[in-house]
């Protein structure tokens, strides 16, 4: 038997914390499946793996993000090291026809 339950933002997962207190953050979306929008590495955190120290590189750095079009699929996936893949769907399955790979945004 299979249920279905609302799924609220609290009862998602946004922070993994290790015993030396580095965090993987996370964020996601509205939608009542809840995706993964971004995941930031402990290491966009400076060498000493907290958030919100004097050793922080600039916002965005170590930290991936997923685009999703109104059907939840993903759409555009930028990597850590900034590479872009591209998802392209056939229009009328829905069915994923193409990824294509890009060096970045640009």
């Amino acid at each position: 038997m299979v249920q279905e339950h609302p799924v609220a933002e609290a009862a998602l997962l946004t922070l993994l914390r290790d015993p030396l207190l580095r965090e993987t953050r996370f964020t996601v979306t509205e939608t009542a499946t809840g995706q993964e929008r971004t995941r930031t590495l402990s290491l966009g955190y400076g060498a000493d793996g907290i958030r919100g120290t004097a050793d922080d590189p600039p916002a965005g750095a170590w930290t991936e993000r997923t685009v999703y079009d109104n059907r939840e699929r993903p759409t555009l996936h930028i990597s850590f090291e900034g590479v872009v893949t591209e998802f392209r769907y056939y229009p009328q399955s829905g069915q994923l026809s193409q990824q294509r790979f890009f060096d970045n945004l640009t």
